[in-house]
């Protein structure tokens, strides 16, 4: 007996927004048509299990459960037909988490300019139009699942405004490193100025001169300077009546 392994791979989920409509209205059949047709059997294909928002059984808030599966389910199919407003915040939401998205759209849609430049599937709403947007949505799905950094509009948008404030922060850094080096290199200066003159006003000592014989060296203003100890030293003023007397000798 063959027992059958239980295949315990936890299902990925792709949500789908899209517009709904009343219950009989042609959005509705036309929303419908789209999943069962294109949708699902392409999802199946990559083991997705498809939610969409008038689909869901679980009770509580739809918003909240809707804005959960935006923020993190790991794939989402945005159709974009009608310019639904609904879709459009949807779609934002999707965009601010970052993760994978793909658009599509019947063709002859106006996208607005915000997300013009983004990559989406146009396709014909009709019997020959779903087996080419079968290929093509496959082929999107395939390149969204490998975009580890999708891009868009508002991460465009919040990545300039992060650049703009590394750029105006460095500025800042910079400014306070010049001032910061320039206060030292005054410090500096002023030290140096400082000992300059601290060096001159300190009192000089100069070594005497030798005379030719033995170790007797020259007497210097120095030796005639008025000191406490007079015994050492004599002034000029000492010195005058012995001058006085030699004087009137010669004569």
């Amino acid at each position: 007996m063959t027992v059958k392994k239980e295949d315990t791979r936890e299902e990925r989920t792709c949500f789908f927004i899209t517009p709904i409509g009343g219950d009989d209205s042609t959005t509705r059949r036309n929303t419908d048509g789209l999943t069962v047709s294109v949708i699902r059997p392409v999802l199946k294909e990559f083991e997705f299990k498809v939610e969409v928002a008038h689909e869901i059984s679980k009770q509580g808030s739809i918003t909240k459960q809707v804005i959960e599966h935006l923020l993190e389910d790991e794939l989402v199919i945005a159709n974009l037909t009608q310019l639904n407003p609904n879709v459009m915040y949807e779609l934002a939401v999707r965009h601010a988490a970052r993760k994978p998205v793909v658009t599509l759209a019947e063709r002859g849609t106006n996208l607005p300019f915000d997300i013009s430049d983004q990559r989406t599937i146009f396709y014909d709403n009709d019997i020959a139009g779903v087996d080419e947007l079968k290929n093509a949505l496959s082929s999107a799905i395939t390149e969204a699942l490998k975009d580890k950094s999708p891009d868009n509009p508002i991460y465009a948008a919040a990545s300039m405004a992060n650049i703009l404030q590394q750029v105006e922060k460095t500025e800042k850094d910079d400014i306070q490193r010049y001032l910061i080096d320039g206060m030292m290199k005054l410090e500096s200066s002023i030290n140096n100025q400082n000992e300059l003159i601290l060096s001159m006003q300190r009192p000089k000592t100069e070594p005497r001169a030798t005379g030719l014989i033995g170790t007797a060296s020259r007497p210097s203003l120095a030796d005639f300077a008025i000191t406490p100890d007079s015994t050492k030293r004599r002034s000029l003023a000492d010195l005058a009546p012995q001058m006085e007397e030699k004087k009137s000798k010669e004569e």
